[in-house]
Order: C-alpha cells, then structure tokens, then sequence
C-alpha cells in the first residue's frame, strides 16, 4: 500500500526538523511526505527544503494565501492544495509539522488497514509535554480520531468527497466514514 502524507505548514520553524527527524526514522518510511509552506514568515520553507534534498521521498511546496486567520478552512485548503500534487496513493494522511511519532507509527498503522478491510481512517493518540510529562491532550475521547495525525484509505476517502473547509472538519469525516459503513480506529499505543 502507497502511503502519501501532507503536511500543511505555518510558520513551524521551531518544530518542523523534529517532526521531519521522526518521519525520517519511521521502521516503514511513507512513499511520499508533502510539504506545503502556507505563507511562512520564517524559517519552515528552508528546513523543509533542507530535508527535501536529503530525501526524494519528501516534497516541498509553497501556497500563497491570506494572512487572516481562518480556523479550519486554511489547514484544510492547504491540505487540499498538497493533495494536488500527490502521487498515486492507497493511504493518504493530514499531518500537522509539530507532531513527533513514535518510530513504529506507519508500521502499525499499516498492518491496521492491512487486517481490516473495512477500515476507512485510522491514527495513534495525541499527547503533549507539560513540564517533563507527556500526558493525553484531553480535548475529545481516545476513540476520536485527531485531525493532526490522520490516515485515511483511499476509498474512504473518495467515498466522503475528502476534507470540508471549516470548523470541525475532523469530526464530520468521522462521521460520514462511519455513515458510509467504513470503519475507523485508533490505535492508544501510538502516542
């Protein structure tokens, strides 16, 4: 299976090589790692470019758009914008560029679309550092898949019409997956 990821990014300089550094050591590295640069004032198009030219499998591109902040609209045309230049796929994934995974994250991910043919998206958990611990980021229940580190096969992902401009994007996708008799998962290992 041909996993595309997009990484819609704004001004994520001080996180971006973290991010990058995890994905370059994934156990099952992604066939193709989109980076879209939305309107950057500082750093995140030469580090991502950096990565680029290490990697053939990781892409740069830039997006010009409106400085006004629009939550949810923005992300989701950015994302929108990436898939443009998206090769064949059977896996698509939304990654947000300040998210580190674990190095197993593909891998498992993989082997859940693998053993369930009914599965439509899939993810890991969304954690967050406070002081020295890393603890949930407690915003929706664990069985909530998380707009930030989504996996989507392919048909599920035709079969919904791909992402909706706006608030609650990653909520609605949920629900016509499931509304369309697909199946979604999270996998609470996958911090």
């Amino acid at each position: 299976m041909r996993i595309s990821i997009i990484i819609p990014a704004h001004n994520e300089a001080a996180y971006l090589e973290g991010c990058l550094d995890s994905f370059v050591a994934q156990t099952h590295i992604p066939d193709e790692v989109i980076i879209v640069d939305d309107n950057s004032s500082d750093n995140t198009h030469a580090i991502a470019s950096d990565y680029a030219k290490k990697h053939p499998w990781i892409k740069v591109h830039r997006r010009k758009s409106t400085n006004e902040h629009i939550p949810g609209k923005k992300v989701v045309d950015t994302f929108n914008f990436g898939l443009r230049h998206a090769s064949d796929y059977n896996l698509i994934g939304k990654f947000d560029a300040d998210i580190i995974l674990p190095p197993t994250y593909f891998e498992s991910i993989l082997n859940q679309f693998q053993s369930n043919w009914q599965l439509g998206m899939c993810s890991g958990l969304l954690y967050i550092k406070k002081e020295s611990k890393w603890v949930y980021e407690n915003i929706a229940d664990k069985s909530h898949i998380r707009g930030p580190i989504k996996l989507y096969h392919k048909a599920c992902f035709d079969k919904i019409g791909g992402l909706r401009s706006g608030v609650g994007w990653d909520t609605v996708d949920v629900l016509l997956a499931q509304y369309h008799g697909f199946e979604t998962q999270t996998v609470p290992e996958l911090q």
